[in-house]
């Protein structure tokens, strides 16, 4: 994930939008299973692990 700081982009392992999420780790997952079993099965079990984490925090 890159995020702008001071005008410069810099790496970073947490996300300024989503801090409580482990994104960084999560979005490769997603976009790799996407590959096998599709668009539209993977966006949905992306929706439903926001979903579980948003509310187990």
């Amino acid at each position: 994930m890159v995020t702008l700081q001071d005008g410069k982009y810099i790496e970073s392992e947490i996300s300024s939008s989503f801090p409580n999420l482990p994104i960084v780790k999560e979005i490769p997952r997603f976009v790799e299973q996407s590959q096998t079993l599709g668009r539209s099965p993977t966006l949905r079990a992306f929706r439903q692990w926001v979903r579980k984490q948003i509310n187990s925090t």
